[in-house]
């Protein structure tokens, strides 16, 4: 859901002899804080990012004068600790470190404005202690900021032994000195990684009281792991090929399944991939056969020019039923009626501010879906009415948003062009330009308006999109752990409604709930669904889509509720969902229904065992238009429960039973299926 507009920070000009004051009131900021890009360096405390302008930053052992109006408990002086951090009742430690006032601030503000109505804070630094003339400050992304008292003859060798030696990952090429001096300040390179002459001469530079090092981190510094490992499992089924009653065959299913996984997390790159390749050889009674079962997802956010150019990039390669109506097995091992499955997405974008004005974000994003071919001829099967193959999408977005007007009122403009080219078909095209307008009332509740023009080439004009969009509604989020949104009007040429809702619990509960309507082309919501974050990177079989896979513009109406939770050893995953889909983007007759309940247990004994149980329930309705002769209903059982002993340092052993039936009103569809699986993994 949209979070709040959030403000831009002012300049802050540095006068001898004065303080340095920075205010902020910002009652609409009563919501999440703005999350920095992923690697996005914090400016070093005490110096400025543009010579021409100076900007003192707060940094370790300064003296800060906080004032909350209305609020005599909470202002007053507060010191900086060595760590940069500053500890306030009700927020508790909040870094400030390398913050300029009027950031700090806004910070404030939004941590506030969970307990105040619509607080209004103001910065002071009383004493800043880079200022002081018997110390040397240390700061940049490679350390933490410290101050080093000042010894005569000191020099740039001696301030890194006083900090315990170069930073590991530190970009020693790029180190630098601030020298405060009557013309300003005056930035000094030094090469410490340069040659040995060179590297002699930075480190034995000489400092002065009042000098301040900046020492960045390397491009790829940071965090970054590696591992390999490698699976074996033998599993047993008594319906290979999800048959109907009386015509199944058993056989066993031999994987070998190589994998790795990689994970960094450095300056100015956060990235995540786990990939496995399983290498299987099914033995029937009739004939042996050979697959190759992949699993692949990864996640890309590189900032390329600091603060300014950002790559995104994510992948996902695997075996996954495009076709719902086709019988599906709840083991692992059996990719029976299952294709090969590639989506790939790339994103460059800018962004920057218009002054002190707004923030803007220039993106492209580009994806490609490739879909394998498979053995499936079963022609009383459900297809779609249009048949699927490879996409090619192009999406160019231009965002635009305010700071707070009058404190209350923020705006937002989102406008993107849009098309899909499925193969063999027609090219979708799509364009919208939306405004959002925020109000903020009181206790994190805000109105909300959104009002704008869309446009969407279903390739028929009877089922096009050529209209304007009318939103309105609400947002109240009065704390970080809530949140609810629900909108209503006409958008997507129909009149409809969104809601959304988010609670977050002491990490041990959460809840979500979610509803819309809105038109899409299958090969879209699989670029939709790629992981966005390295968090979101899983290992696990991704579910299978409640609809046929089709290059043909449909209407999906969604409600969807999940409940997360976690008893000590216990975890709980709950969800449930009912969905529908209609031919065609305005009205459209319904050619699939889908009802979908899930559950997930997990307990950890304290012997090293874990033990794992999955249900799932679907039941799904097909028309007679979708390929059929007749109305069609299927009811899917399917359950697991699985044995893990994690006993040993680098292996774990897995006992598994799978089950899985189906009840169809055509009865040839209809099948039962147990199996079960043994198996081995290994990390190294």
């Amino acid at each position: 859901m949209t979070r709040p507009l959030l403000s831009l920070p002012l300049p802050a000009l540095v006068v001898p002899g004065l303080p340095i004051v920075g205010t902020i009131a910002a009652g609409l900021l009563a919501g999440p804080s703005l999350a920095p890009a992923a690697g996005a360096q914090e400016s070093p405390p005490g110096v400025a990012t543009d010579q021409d302008a100076y900007v003192y930053r707060i940094g370790p052992d300064d003296t800060l004068d906080i004032q909350v109006r209305g609020e005599p408990d909470l202002s007053r002086s507060y010191p900086v600790r060595p760590d940069g951090f500053v500890a306030l009742p009700l927020i508790g430690d909040i870094a400030v470190a390398g913050k300029t006032t009027e950031a700090l601030a806004a910070d404030l503000t939004r941590a506030l404005a969970r307990f105040i109505q619509s607080p209004q804070v103001s910065v002071e630094v009383v004493e800043a202690a880079g200022l002081l003339p018997d110390r040397v400050r240390v700061v940049g992304s490679a350390v933490d900021p410290r101050a080093v008292p000042y010894r005569d003859g000191m020099v740039v060798a001696t301030v890194l032994d006083a900090i315990g030696g170069a930073p590991e990952g530190a970009a020693l090429s790029s180190v630098y000195l601030i020298r405060r001096t009557d013309a300003g300040d005056k930035r000094i390179p030094l090469d410490l990684g340069g040659g040995v002459q060179g590297a002699r001469f930075a480190a034995g530079f000489e400092v002065l009281p009042g000098d301040t090092l900046v020492i960045p981190k390397g491009f790829l510094a940071g965090d970054t792991e590696f591992s390999l490992g490698l699976g074996v499992s033998q599993s047993y089924s008594d319906n290979l090929f999800l048959a109907p009653e009386g015509f199944e065959d058993d056989g066993m299913i031999t994987s070998v399944t190589p994998s790795f996984t990689l994970s960094a997390d450095t300056d100015r790159l956060d990235a995540a991939a786990f990939g496995s390749a399983g290498l299987q050889f099914i033995t029937q009674t009739d004939n042996n056969d050979i697959r190759v079962a992949p699993n692949a997802q990864g996640s890309l956010n590189l900032e390329a020019l600091e603060d300014l150019f950002f790559v995104d990039a994510s992948a996902a390669v695997t075996r996954a039923q495009i076709n719902p109506g086709a019988p599906r097995s709840f083991n692992q091992a059996n990719v029976q009626n299952q294709r090969i499955l590639q989506s790939y997405r790339v994103s460059p974008h800018v962004k920057g501010t218009l002054g002190d004005l707004a923030r803007y974000e220039l993106r492209y994003r580009g994806g490609v879906v490739l879909i394998g071919d498979t053995a499936l001829t079963n022609d009383n099967l459900p297809v779609p009415t249009a048949q699927p193959g490879n996409t090619v999408s192009h999406r160019g977005e231009l965002m635009l948003e305010s700071v707070p007007v009058g404190q209350r009122l923020s705006l937002r403009l989102n406008a993107f062009w849009s098309s899909i080219d499925p193969e063999n078909q027609a090219v979708r095209y799509r364009r919208e330009a939306i405004a959002r307008a925020e109000y903020a009332v009181a206790g994190g509740f805000f109105l909300v308006a959104e009002a704008g023009y869309q446009y969407f080439d279903a390739d028929d004009f009877a089922v096009s999109v050529d209209d304007a969009q009318i939103f309105g509604g609400f947002r109240w989020a009065p704390n970080e752990a809530f949140e609810v949104e629900v909108l209503g009007g006409r958008r997507d040429g129909d009149e409809t409604v969104q809601a959304d809702l988010a609670y977050t619990l002491n990490e041990r509960l959460e809840v979500a709930f979610r509803y819309e309507n809105r038109p899409q082309v299958g090969q879209q919501g699989l670029l939709d669904n790629l992981p966005g974050t390295s968090d979101e990177v899983e290992d696990g079989v991704p579910t299978a889509p409640p609809f046929a896979l089709t290059g043909d513009p449909t209407r999906v109406e969604m409600l969807r509720g999940s409940v997360k939770a976690l008893f000590g050893r216990l975890s709980v995953d709950l969800s449930g969902s009912r969905q529908e889909r209609r031919l065609g983007v305005v009205g459209g007759d319904r050619d699939q229904k889908s009802l979908i309940g899930e559950a997930g247990l997990s307990y950890l004994f304290p012997f090293d065992v874990s033990i794992n149980v999955t249900g799932l329930y679907q039941r799904n309705d097909f028309s007679a238009i979708d390929g059929l002769r007749a109305f069609r209903r299927d009811e899917n059982v399917n359950g697991r429960v699985s044995l893990t002993y994690l006993g040993f340092e680098r292996f774990s052993v897995t006992a598994a039973y799978a089950y899985a039936t189906r009840d169809s009103s055509f009865g040839v569809n209809s099948f039962t299926e147990n199996s079960v699986t043994l198996s081995l993994n290994a990390q190294f």
